[in-house]
C-alpha cells in the first residue's frame, strides 16, 4: 500500500515538473501590448534609418552592436530588422552605381550636333588662307555644294523622314541656286591672309533680290535639322515663323503665302543678328514644303567678276581648287594659297 501511495505521489511530482518546463504561461493582455508597441518602434525606427543621409553609418552600428550581441537572446523582431537593414544597403548601393553611370553617360556629348541648336558651336570650322609674293592678284570664291537629297511636297501629304531625291532638288540652276558665300582676295605683292567662319547655325530666309543679282535677307530665321518653319505673309510682308519639332535628319519650311515664293537658307555668323546667304530656291509652290538633308561641303574656285550673295546661275568655268565637307576638317585650319610656277595653276594646300 505504502508502495502505491509512493508511486502516485513521484507521477504526480513529475507531472506538476513537466508542466512548469513545457507550457508557458499565456501572455498578459498588458505584456502583449508593450511587445507590440516594442515591434512599432523598431520598424519606426527601421523607417528613420531609411529616410536618414547617413543610413549606412547607422546601419553599420546597429550592426555592430548586434555583433556583440548573443544572437541566441535576440527575439525574432530583432532578427528581422537586421535582415532588412542589410537588404536596405544593398538596394542603396545598387542605386549608387546606378546613379553614377547615368551622370558618366548624360555628360557624354551627342554626336549629332545639329539637333541642339546650342550645340552648334561644336560643330563651327574656321579656315585660315596665307598667300605671298603672288605675282598676281586672285580672287576666290567660296560656295556650297547644293544639297542632293531632298523633297518638296504637298502639305496635305505626309513626308516621311526616310530621304528622298525628287526633280525638284536635282534642277541646279533651274529652282536651285548656289550662293557666292564669300570672295576673298589676294594682292601680287607681300604677304596676305584671309579668314572664313563657318558657324554651322543653319536658317531660312526670305530672299531680297539687289541690282539683279545680288541676295539679302529681308527676314530670317534660325533653323535646325530636325525643325520646320513656315513661310506667311502679312500686309504683304513675308516672314518666316519660329521652328517647330520636324523630320529627323532635314530642316523645313511650309510655303503659306498663297502664291510661289523664293526660299533660302544661309548660316547666321557669330553674332546671331546676321544670315550670309548660301542657297536659294526659286517658285517654291504654295502648300508645298521643303525638305533639305545638308551638307556644308565647300568648294573654291579661282575666279573674277563675282562678289559676295551673288546667284551663281551656272557651272563655274575652272577647276575646283578645294572640296572639303567642313565636318571633317579640324575646329581651326591654314591653308597655303599659291601658284604653280611650272603650270600656272592655283593651288589651294593644307600648311605643313
Amino acid at each position: 500500500m505504502a508502495a502505491k501511495n509512493s508511486s502516485r505521489t513521484t507521477r504526480s511530482a513529475s507531472s506538476k515538473s513537466l508542466s512548469k518546463t513545457t507550457l508557458p504561461k499565456k501572455p498578459t493582455k498588458t505584456q502583449a501590448k508593450k511587445a507590440k508597441s516594442t515591434r512599432r518602434a523598431k520598424q519606426k525606427e527601421a523607417e528613420m534609418l531609411v529616410e536618414s543621409s547617413d543610413g549606412e553609418s547607422d546601419c553599420s552600428e546597429i550592426e555592430n552592436e548586434a555583433e556583440g550581441e548573443d544572437l541566441s537572446k535576440c527575439s525574432i523582431e530583432n532578427l528581422t530588422l537586421l535582415s532588412y537593414i542589410s537588404n536596405l544597403k544593398q538596394i542603396l548601393t545598387q542605386f549608387n552605381n546606378m546613379a553614377e553611370v547615368y551622370v558618366e553617360s548624360a555628360s557624354t556629348p551627342t554626336l549629332n550636333q545639329f539637333v541642339d541648336r546650342e550645340a552648334t558651336c561644336g560643330n563651327t570650322r574656321t579656315l585660315e588662307f596665307y598667300a605671298k609674293d603672288l605675282g598676281t592678284q586672285i580672287d576666290l570664291l567660296l560656295m556650297f555644294e547644293p544639297p542632293k537629297v531632298g523633297k518638296l511636297s504637298r502639305r496635305a501629304k505626309v513626308l516621311t523622314s526616310q530621304p528622298g531625291i525628287s526633280t525638284f532638288a536635282r534642277r541646279v540652276y533651274v529652282d536651285l541656286f548656289p550662293l557666292a558665300w564669300k570672295v576673298i582676295s589676294f594682292s601680287g605683292t607681300g604677304t596676305c591672309n584671309a579668314s572664313v567662319t563657318y558657324s554651322a547655325d543653319t536658317g531660312f530666309f526670305v530672299p531680297s533680290f539687289q541690282g539683279g543679282n545680288r541676295v539679302s535677307a529681308s527676314n530670317a530665321q534660325h533653323c535646325q535639322t530636325g525643325e520646320k518653319c513656315t513661310l506667311k505673309v502679312e500686309d504683304t510682308h513675308r516672314y518666316i515663323t519660329s521652328p517647330v519639332p520636324g523630320v529627323k535628319g532635314v530642316l523645313q519650311c511650309t510655303n503659306l503665302t498663297e502664291r510661289p515664293a523664293s526660299l533660302g537658307i544661309g548660316f547666321f555668323n557669330d553674332t546671331g543678328f546676321k544670315i550670309e546667304p548660301a542657297l536659294l530656291w526659286d517658285n517654291v509652290a504654295n502648300n508645298y514644303t521643303l525638305s533639305v538633308q545638308l551638307t556644308p561641303k565647300l568648294k573654291i574656285y579661282a575666279v573674277s567678276g563675282y562678289k559676295t550673295t551673288d546667284v551663281i546661275r551656272a557651272d563655274i568655268e575652272s577647276p575646283v581648287l578645294f572640296d572639303e565637307n567642313l565636318i571633317g576638317l579640324q575646329p581651326n585650319s591654314d591653308w597655303i594659297v599659291s601658284i604653280d610656277v611650272a603650270t600656272g595653276e592655283v593651288r589651294i594646300d593644307p600648311a605643313n
